[in-house]
């Protein structure tokens, strides 16, 4: 469907004047002083596409980090405990025996009751029992020890636990932090220092259980020598936890703006995740507005990306996500909160993932913990259409004379940006009458180099209250606000390993010199037939002469050279015709070279797996997991083509339909074409 057709009705001075009144509204000249321009109420058509399910809730990411910590925490803490238990009755256990060896006269008068107590003198008992011997005697020190250890034990599993969550939050913070059993909210000025204070304290708490359960450890197998581990058990602090004992001090969670984050605030939380202290910052953000000019602001040069600041600390975990995708947003929780790193969480509040579909907040996790390289590191997964530019997507609609058509669309930062109330009027509506070749849709127009770009206008659909489409043209702002946002996006997308650079260059010489070999065997392999064919016609050209002058093909041997198998014969007085009928036939089929199957250059794979997961009995693997055509009948040309196009080496190879009857084989040939070649 044409996006853009033509419609008469408008003379070409009307189209002109229209064309200037656009321009300078683009430019921002002006105003829309024009009739066939309009500030009427509309949306993006793609808008529609997503409908919310309900209004957006500012309690819903820490409701979201409060539910992970429930199915992750407890059981941690449960496990501890036991540990605890077990030690601190088998120091229990210790001191019963001591105070067996050596009961003193208050033990001696309780055990001989009340009536023996006025018979003996328990004291004096004492003195002539005295103090018994053995190897295993507990001194002052060893007893002080256990007696400390065993009352921090006390304090541990008698003071019910820490909360799951402790939030450091602002004044303006506040409707962020639900009212829920687990969660204990404090106010801060700045959230970020304060979480590191808070997290000190809560890691030396903890630290002291474990220098008590360490010291216990080696009471009860009575190994503790105090010379070689007193100094041990006094640097134990939270640097010198097991990852399984740090994943029990409580969580510490700051809660702040976006907008504080990238100013004022910007010391503080840096300074947190260079710290590498596993504390939890949740930064709130917009997914329209610059998050260092505010949220009364609209942005229209180049975006401060927190998530990609976080990123630059390097052994940070980072993520950037979206209450609307709820199981993102939980997966990025679990896995930090299962770590040992300080984390951001950069996140927006929404309803439905129109801000995730535009590429205005796109989806990332980088996880220090996956590897050592970028592309193990950030992971851009969850985001649609995440090899495109931007997600494409399909609107039915009514074409002239009622018929539906089906119209794709791009769906763009503009596409969400104009949602909000503040920028509604950055962008126009056109009428309906009026078209050019200047107006070129909004995704293609970014595409457009510079020189050709000055010369035309970016463009969208919309649609009014009344659900009919209508073309809109946004600011030069607004335009520029789109275009770094798809800068950010292919940032992403190359750190992530797709449509990198440098892997496409490899790709082409690789593809080079396969293109060599390959060229360098056809030649040769065409030297080789055209020996064979000038062999087959000499080889002819004898068996003629033979037949012309009466001389059987006996009596040849040894009269011309012959490299190449004779042409078989019925009979030595074959018509003279026979011999050069039977070497035309030989040729054809020996150059033969070109197959229509489908075929795959192995060697190219990059295993992204993106063709098995298209169609896996079509697409295998051999030894190497590298990708080759399995059964071509398994699958269908379709599946072929789109393997191709989605393909990042460019390696699969469609060739040509083994079905005939196969739907709309016109286009998926023209689009295998390029491939093919």
């Amino acid at each position: 469907m044409d996006q853009y057709p033509r419609l008469p009705g408008a003379s070409a001075e009307a189209k002109a004047e229209w064309l200037r009144a656009i321009r300078d509204f683009h430019f921002g000249r002006g105003g829309a002083a024009h009739p066939a321009l309009s500030w009427r109420p509309a949306a993006p058509a793609t808008c529609g596409l997503v409908v919310p399910a309900a209004s957006a809730d500012p309690t819903a990411p820490l409701r979201e980090l409060l539910e992970v910590a429930r199915t992750e925490v407890p059981a941690r803490r449960e496990a501890f405990a036991t540990q605890l238990r077990t030690l601190r009755d088998g120091l229990a256990d210790l001191l019963a025996v001591e105070d067996q060896r050596d009961p003193g006269p208050e033990r001696l008068r309780a055990s001989v009751g009340a009536f023996g107590a006025d018979l003996v003198d328990a004291s004096a008992l004492d003195g002539i029992l005295g103090a018994q011997r053995g190897s295993m005697r507990v001194d002052g020190r060893r007893r002080q020890r256990i007696e400390q250890a065993l009352a921090v034990f006390a304090r541990y599993l008698d003071g019910g636990g820490p909360p799951l969550l402790t939030v450091l939050h602002t004044e303006a913070g506040r409707e962020a932090v639900p009212a829920m059993q687990g969660l204990v909210a404090e106010l801060a000025e700045d959230p970020c220092r304060a979480a590191l204070r808070s997290f000190d304290a809560a890691a030396e708490r903890f630290c002291e259980v474990v220098r008590a359960l360490r010291t216990a450890r080696l009471e009860v197998t009575s190994s503790y020598d105090a010379e070689r581990h007193d100094p041990w058990i006094a640097t134990v602090d939270w640097e010198t936890l097991s990852a399984e004992e740090l994943s029990l001090v409580p969580t510490i969670v700051a809660v702040d703006s976006a907008s504080r984050l990238t100013g004022e605030a910007m010391p503080g939380w840096s300074r947190l995740l260079a710290s590498g202290r596993p504390v939890q910052v949740l930064a709130l953000a917009s997914p329209v507005h610059d998050p260092e000019q505010g949220l009364d602001a609209v942005f229209s040069s180049y975006r401060v990306e927190l998530g990609f600041l976080g990123i630059g600390h390097r052994e940070a975990f980072v993520q950037q996500t979206s209450t609307a995708c709820a199981e993102h947003l939980r997966e990025g929780f679990r896995r930090a909160l299962g770590g040992t790193r300080a984390a951001l969480h950069v996140v927006v509040v929404e309803p439905a993932p129109l801000s995730v579909a535009s590429r205005a907040h796109p989806l990332f996790r980088y996880d220090p913990d996956s590897g050592g390289s970028w592309a193990r590191r950030l992971d851009v997964s969850g985001n649609p259409d995440p090899e495109l530019d931007w997600p494409v997507t399909t609107l039915t609609c009514l074409a002239p004379g009622g018929r539906a058509k089906e119209l794709e669309l791009a769906v763009t930062f503009v596409d969400h940006a104009l949602q909000e109330s503040a920028l509604t009027g950055e962008a126009l509506v056109v009428s309906d009458e009026y078209r050019s070749d200047d107006l070129v849709p909004l995704a293609d127009y970014l595409r457009l180099d510079a020189e050709t770009a000055a010369r035309r206008l970016p463009c969208l659909w919309v649609q009014d209250e009344d659900q009919d489409l209508h073309r809109a043209v946004p600011t030069r702002r607004l335009t520029q606000a789109c275009r770094d946002r798809l800068a950010f996006w292919r940032s992403l997308q190359e750190l992530a390993g797709i449509h990198s650079e440098h892997v496409e260059r490899a790709l082409e010489r690789a593809r080079d010199e396969a293109r060599q070999g390959r060229e360098e065997l056809e030649a040769q392999r065409a030297a080789e037939l055209e020996q064979v064919r000038s062999e087959a016609v000499g080889q002819a050209a004898h068996l003629l002469a033979a037949t012309l002058v009466g001389v059987g093909v006996e009596d040849l041997v040894g009269l011309a050279p012959v490299t190449a198998p004779a042409v078989p014969v019925s009979t030595p007085a074959a018509p003279a015709a026979a011999a050069p009928a039977a070497a035309e036939a030989e040729v054809p089929a020996a150059t033969a070279t070109i197959s229509s199957e489908p075929w795959i250059e192995t060697a190219l794979c990059t295993s992204c797996n993106d063709c098995r997961n298209i169609n896996p009995q079509l697409f295998v693997y051999d030894d190497n997991k590298q990708a080759k055509i399995g059964d071509p009948s398994a699958g269908t040309f379709a599946q072929l083509v789109k393997a191709a196009e989605k393909c990042p080496a460019r390696c699969i190879h469609p060739g040509q339909p083994l079905d005939p009857n196969e739907k709309g084989l016109d286009k998926l040939i023209a689009r295998a074409a390029p491939f093919n070649r």
